[in-house]
């Protein structure tokens, strides 16, 4: 993922420039990437005991599994059989998860015609009047699951998600709007006075929700501590 420190840097130049800033989550992100080695994992606790209640069936594949003979319908699995599941797809949990999920979000930014910066999981694309583009730019960046796009055209930045879309149909992106909540935190951008600014006012307020601070007869105040008194 990008790190903090990068995605900070990369909103605020995109606000000083006056770019339109939104927000893209990638739908089960980890449970969507082809696994690139054999993993096996031992059947989900209660499978077996589904398995015999229903009597949902199983199949033992003889074959590989991207194969269109998958599963050989004369070798149905015991439930009470000891047996393991290939995994064809990764899950949330596998250390490989994150990483094959940015090889697939990097092949996907760079069909589209982006290109991975010297900072991790930070992307560019310049349009290029010479090459017919219009001259802007626009950066995406990666963090977990989610797609930071900070583009200087409205147009461009409306068919961001759909792009994506129309051209990965194994994944689908769902569009979160204009940003407003970053690593926890809140955000507020003015992009018509070129201004943004982060808070920890959710932070405070899910302290005090958690706490039950307004049930304890505090008063409130408009500062931490009392005029003229000093913390120890």
């Amino acid at each position: 993922v990008a790190d903090a420190a990068t995605i900070r840097l990369m909103l605020v130049i995109a606000a000083l420039q006056g770019f339109y800033i939104r927000m893209a989550d990638v739908c089960n992100a980890f449970a969507l990437c082809k696994l690139d080695e054999e993993i096996y994992m031992h059947p989900p606790a209660g499978m077996r005991r589904w398995m015999r209640e229903t009597g949902q069936k199983m199949f033992y594949s003889p074959v590989e599994p991207d194969s269109t003979d998958y599963f050989d319908p004369k070798q149905p699995v015991n439930p009470n059989d000891s047996f393991l599941l290939r995994l064809k797809t990764s899950l949330y949990g596998l250390h490989q998860a994150a990483n094959l999920f940015y090889k697939m979000m990097k092949k996907a930014l760079e069909v589209e015609g982006f290109t991975e910066t010297r900072e991790p999981c930070l992307f560019v694309r310049y349009e290029d009047p010479e090459s017919g583009g219009d001259g802007s730019t626009s950066m995406a960046t990666i963090y977990v699951d989610d797609i930071i796009h900070c583009i200087q055209d409205i147009e461009v930045s409306n068919k961001f998600v759909a792009d994506l879309n129309a051209h990965n149909p194994h994944f689908e992106l769902k569009d979160l709007g204009s940003i407003t909540v970053l690593l926890g935190q809140k955000v507020v951008y003015n992009r018509k006075n070129r201004t943004i600014s982060f808070g920890q006012q959710l932070y405070a307020e899910r302290l005090h929700t958690r706490f039950q601070l307004g049930t304890i007869g505090g008063k409130d105040t408009s500062r931490p501590f009392s005029l003229g008194k000093v913390p120890l």
